[in-house]
């Protein structure tokens, strides 16, 4: 509903609720001094008349109070990096933008930009991929860099002896598909190392995959994973693209041309809500 429709609506609704309780209470009042009780009141002249006007007018407002539903696809597994994405949902962030917000965890077959060019998300977090992905000619459009490092990065275990991307060669490495993981792509380029030189595994986002040895690299997120292993007193390598010299952008909050076109409006209203909580938390 546009917003001088909504007003409207509450403006007429606020008369129409003083009317009926002054009416009310004007007749209550007047029952009471002739002993008829509090009953006769509540039926009073006009009443009814009022009383469904101001059911349809409550019906019109619950309407113009109706979230929008969207979805956000996210570029992991739920983790405190997002964090800011689910303290907006709690704290009422989206709900003050008039959006329903569903927030989705990535799986392994999961392809974030087809995902959002598709409709089954409307709007996601990637990264420097979408590059990319704009390259090809996919009609994406980022909205806001929302990490200004990604941390994306290959985890092996330090028994293993794998410490730079050359080791790589001949080995098992579990990973996403390579479009979304750039600045992997990119430092292993620059070793002169390439994706057939090394066995491709799916990710199966499970850390117990590289401790027993079913992989010998594992693509990790360095705020989450290293984490993990230092809690269970595992020692490891990490083959970070930043130690290579390719510092990409982090999460990118994104959306395709069709959903901008469409709902400008709407667009505006998630960003908004989470810059300003991850401004907040940050």
């Amino acid at each position: 509903m546009e917003n001088g429709s909504f007003n409207l609506a509450l403006r007429t609704l606020k008369s129409i609720t003083i009317e009926i309780l002054t009416e009310g209470t004007d007749t209550l009042r007047q029952n009471l001094k002739r002993g008829q009780g509090i009953a006769p009141a509540l039926i009073s002249k006009g009443s009814l008349i009022h009383l469904f006007m101001l059911l349809a007018l409550w019906s019109v407002c619950a309407f113009a109070f109706a979230l929008e539903p969207v979805s956000l696809q996210l570029k992991w597994k739920h983790a405190f990096q997002f964090a800011g994405f689910y303290a907006a949902k709690e704290q009422g962030y989206y709900k003050s933008a008039e959006l329903n917000v569903e927030i989705r965890e990535v799986f392994a077959k999961t392809n974030i930009t087809e995902e959002v060019l598709s409709g089954r998300a409307t709007y996601g977090v990637s990264d420097s991929a979408l590059v990319y992905a704009r390259l090809e000619g996919k009609p994406i459009v980022a909205l806001a860099a929302l990490f200004q490092h990604s941390p994306i990065a290959l985890m092996t275990l330090k028994s293993s002896g794998i410490s730079k991307p050359e080791h790589l060669r001949g080995k098992r490495v579990m990973r996403f598909d390579y479009t979304q993981t750039t600045s992997l792509v990119a430092t292993l380029a620059s070793r002169g190392v390439s994706s057939d030189e090394f066995s491709n595994i799916p990710h199966s986002f499970n850390i117990d995959d590289l401790i027993q040895g079913n992989t010998d690299a594992y693509e990790v997120y360095t705020t989450d994973q290293p984490h993990q292993l230092t809690m269970l007193g595992i020692k490891y390598n990490l083959i970070d693209p930043m130690d290579y010299g390719f510092d990409f952008y982090g999460d990118i909050l994104f959306t395709s041309s069709e959903e901008i076109s469409q709902h400008p409006e709407r667009t505006s209203r998630i960003s908004k809500s989470i810059i300003e909580r991850l401004d907040i938390r940050l």
